[in-house]
């Protein structure tokens, strides 16, 4: 539809142009710089309230004039503005309609990925969890382009789509890297651990589950950082294998000694003999000095008690038990 309109008669108007131009002229020259003495007070009142009746004449009559000549603009004008609502309304109602089956079709569309995708993901488990990697929203997706007439997943869809399956499997790939990674690792770390406990003896063996912490480090520090709690380890079994030693050192002179197998000095022995007897012995005395190489503790019971029985005089400069095994759970 063109609209058309026509402008007949462009409105004219015709008045007493020259008349009133003169008249306000003359008035302006009269009265626009004049200034009123005190006897001609009451003529500028009466020319005040002549020239406002003059003023208020002016403007309705210009009202009247100009509502007459546009009365017809007015009118053309409101059924035009009336004509532009309804077009708009039915623009409006056309568009709702055809959003809606807009949305259609892409609820269509979508759903044809969507099943492809869920194909894909039962195809390969570990493609779900990327599945937000798939913005359905994206225009891609809806666009009309992106499926064939027939309602399937045309070229550039696919690419796209394939693209980011690419993607995942990079991801995938350097997951199972990092894996095996870690894995030759943790070996790494149980073997060291069992190699510098054997190095060094250590009653109970480094356990690999406390450098977990180190799978992720570089392989000069994995060993490093074993070596250090190895040789930590090492000086902790010595102390306490040297606690121990001493604990049965003493518990071994503390039974020697409630046998009697540690007599007092030969110089001692005189010292009590001549405060008991107030003599000085004038034998002459043998003196030897002689070792022991490890006899059971019974034997070295008869030992003692047949030196003291045949008056043998002895000192034992010192004295210890051998341990042929120590258990650490003993620390």
């Amino acid at each position: 539809m063109e609209v058309k309109a026509l402008v007949e008669q462009q409105g004219i108007i015709k008045f007493n142009r020259e008349e009133i131009e003169e008249n306000l002229k003359r008035i302006e020259k009269k009265y626009l710089n004049l200034v009123f003495t005190e006897e001609e007070l009451e003529l500028a009142k009466a020319e005040r309230a002549n020239l406002n009746n003059l003023e208020k004449s002016l403007a309705t009559y210009r009202k009247d004039i100009v509502a007459e000549v546009t009365a017809p603009i007015k009118t053309f004008e409101d059924f035009m503005k009336d004509a532009e609502k309804r077009a708009k309304a039915i623009a409006k109602n056309i568009d709702v309609q055809i959003k809606s089956f807009e949305e259609k079709e892409k609820e269509a569309r979508t759903l044809i990925v969507k099943e492809f995708l869920k194909q894909k993901f039962e195809e390969n488990q570990n493609y779900k969890e990327f599945e937000n990697m798939f913005v359905l929203t994206d225009t891609i997706y809806t666009n009309k382009g992106s499926f064939t007439p027939a309602g399937k997943i045309a070229t550039k869809l696919s690419t796209h789509m394939q693209t980011i399956f690419n993607q995942i499997e990079e991801i995938l790939e350097g997951r199972r890297v990092q894996k095996e990674l870690i894995e030759q690792k943790k070996q790494l770390i149980a073997t060291t651990c069992k190699s510098i406990s054997m190095m060094l003896n250590l009653e109970i063996e480094l356990d690999p589950n406390n450098f977990d912490y180190l799978k992720n480090g570089e392989l000069a520090q994995i060993t490093e950082e074993i070596q250090k709690a190895g040789n930590r380890a090492k000086a902790q079994q010595d102390e306490r294998l040297e606690e121990i030693k001493k604990k049965q050192f003493e518990k071994a002179q503390q039974e020697l000694e409630e046998v009697e197998i540690i007599e007092k000095t030969p110089a001692e022995k005189e010292e009590k003999t001549s405060k008991t007897t107030g003599e000085i012995p004038k034998e002459k005395l043998f003196y030897a000095e002689f070792s022991i190489d490890g006899i059971p503790l019974e034997l070295a019971k008869e030992v003692s008690a047949w030196l003291k029985d045949k008056g043998v005089k002895y000192t034992v400069k010192s004295q210890y038990t051998k341990m042929e095994e120590i258990k650490c759970k003993e620390l």
